[in-house]
Parts: C-alpha cells; structure tokens; sequence
C-alpha cells in the first residue's frame, strides 16, 4: 500500500492547531442570579385543570362580608369563617377534580380563581371564546348563584339563578361568553380572577377544569343577563 505522506483530508486539522497551554484564559462572567423571565405569570387560556390551579393562578376561598380570603393548597380543607368544605373528588382520573360544599351559614360565600399577573383577554374576548367550566352540580343552590370576573377593583357580575340550566349529578360543560362578561362590566385587558362562584345560600358543587374554549354542552345566554 502506498505511503499518502501524511496527507489529509479537506477538514483535517494541522497539528497544533487550536488553544494551547499557554493561550490566555478568558476572564470569568458570573451570569445573574435573576432570569428576567416572569415565572409568575400564568396561562392566559387555563386556569384550572384536574382539580388544582395551573402555574401562576390560585385557588381560594372567599368571605366578602368578612374580607376572608383563604389560598387551598390542599384538600380536604375547611374554610370556617366562609362555611365551605373542600373534598377530592375523581373526574376522568382519581382525584381529577374538587368539591365544594356551601354551607350557606356564614353568609356569602365564594370560590375564586386568581392571580397575581392580570391575564389580557382583549384578543380573546373580540372572538367567539368563552370560559368554560367542566362542573358538576351534586346539590342544588338554597340560593341565587353569581359568576363573576374580577380585573383589580372592577367586577362584572352574571346572575346564574340556582344553576337550573344545568344537570344534577352529571359532569357538564358551562360556556360563558367572554362577550358576555364585557358587557357585564369587565374590563378584559386585565382579569385577575377569571371565575369567582358565589352563593349566600347552600349549594355542593364540583369543579374539575376552568380554561377558555369555543365549545360547551351548556352556553349561557347573553341575552337574558
């Protein structure tokens, strides 16, 4: 076999080529501490899935008479001063959703999704979404039962009636327009509680998913609210 004399092909390297020890070492660059990426913020679209708020939104229960506001972090849990009891309940998977029970002793009583990164539905809202919430009612309302949506000292308000359009004992989902609920007064470019359910009365319902979408088995109607 002939010697090449070394020869090598169009992307060998020569020899020495490269660093060496005797290359100066770059100076260090400490990278900061801080991302400058807001992990506090959260989905626009999803706020609730499987029974627990999605990244950035949280779950509470609140007391407007007393100001009350309890974060749920975990279940069961009993809000005393709101007089609503939380339990696991299972949707699709174990556990995939929760329970409330209104005991209706307290006064008015709400569950609310929130968040501390106003979320802006403006896009959203000149379109056909709606927030939909997959819901199953186990006991019905004593009481009227609001929906509202919350944008800091601004809240629109749908009145519900005691949840008639909806069936009892079976999962559904409730459609409401976002159009709707700027009608209703709310301003969409900053929601900092897309949901909150009210009730002074008793009422059990559960709650599995909360997201925005186009499609639902039961859609409020706009024009009777």
């Amino acid at each position: 076999m002939a010697d090449d004399g070394g020869a090598r092909g169009p992307h060998a390297l020569s020899l020495g080529h490269g660093l060496s020890l005797k290359t100066p070492v770059a100076a260090w660059t400490p990278l900061p501490e801080q991302s400058g990426v807001d992990d506090s913020a959260g989905s626009t679209t999803e706020y609730f899935q499987k029974g627990v708020p999605t990244p950035g939104w949280s779950l509470e229960i609140q007391n407007p008479a007393s100001g009350g506001i309890t974060r749920i972090t975990s279940v069961p849990a009993n809000v005393a001063d709101s007089g609503v009891a939380i339990t696991a309940t299972d949707y699709q998977v174990q556990e995939g959703a929760r329970t409330f029970a209104f005991s209706g002793t307290k006064g008015e009583a709400a569950l609310a999704l929130t968040t501390h990164a106003p979320a802006d539905l403006s896009r959203e809202t000149n379109g056909e979404m709606m927030l939909v919430a997959t819901i199953r009612v186990d006991t019905k309302p004593t009481a009227p039962v609001t929906l509202a949506m919350r944008s800091g000292a601004q809240t629109a308000r749908l009145p519900l009636g005691t949840l008639d359009m909806l069936p009892r004992g079976s999962w559904t989902t409730l459609g409401v327009p976002l159009q709707c609920l700027r009608k209703a007064g709310a301003s969409v470019g900053a929601v900092d509680a897309p949901l909150i359910l009210s009730t002074p009365g008793a009422m059990t319902v559960s709650l599995a998913r909360v997201k925005l979408g186009m499609d639902a088995q039961v859609r409020l109607d706009c024009a009777t609210h």
